[in-house]
């Protein structure tokens, strides 16, 4: 689905008994086409993600599982054809790209959290400016998910002073916090250690 020598795929060969899979389409991509400069990082992609479904795209690196993925959020932008998520297409229109990113969690592979601001800092912030949440609220959904992530006691502390494996878990309880419509995960396990892997997986 890349260049020909480093093809991505799509992982569909999972038990789908536990998922509750909608017939709603979650993300639609119609022969979507990415270059940078004269390399032509995606060709012609085609994916359907219905709700519900959890899916993994597979590929090695420099293949453009990063690159998809950023475009799925319009991080990136794509030159040729279409990708509608949650029955928006995304476009050049700033409304729509708004619109879509306050429903779609993306937790990024090298963490990105912001340095200045504490660990509970982190994970309200978005709740509070974007979603409107109240204070309180939202340091009771932020608590809720740092205690998932088995990191509560890291909250007053600032990411600075975490390791990668802690910093990644904050990473993706931030995601959680704003209670997204669809997740996004770019690698997000590979700073854990293989018992914590299963705890995020399950």
């Amino acid at each position: 689905m890349a260049e020909a020598s480093h093809e991505t795929t799509v992982d569909r060969k999972i038990d789908r008994s536990q998922m509750q899979i909608s017939e709603e389409v979650a993300i639609q991509i119609n022969q979507m086409n990415k270059w940078y400069g004269t390399f032509h990082v995606l060709r012609d992609i085609d994916l359907t993600v219905y709700e519900g479904e959890r899916i993994v795209i597979c590929g090695p690196s420099g293949s453009g599982k990063s690159t998809l993925i950023r475009c799925i959020n319009r991080l990136e932008e794509h030159q040729a054809g279409q990708i509608i998520v949650d029955g928006i297409e995304l476009t050049s229109d700033l409304k729509n790209i708004d619109k879509i990113r306050s429903e779609v969690g993306m937790c990024f592979q090298h963490f990105n959290l912001f340095p200045h601001l504490s660990i509970l800092e982190n994970c309200t912030l978005a709740p509070i400016w974007v979603r409107k949440v109240p204070k309180k609220e939202a340091v009771e959904t932020a608590m809720h998910f740092l205690e998932k992530a088995k990191i509560p006691e890291q909250a007053d502390k600032f990411p600075g002073q975490l390791s990668g494996g802690q910093q990644q878990r904050v990473a993706i309880a931030r995601s959680l916090c704003m209670k997204p419509r669809i997740m996004l995960f770019d690698e997000p396990t590979s700073a854990l250690d293989p018992e914590m892997i299963k705890e995020v997986l399950d």
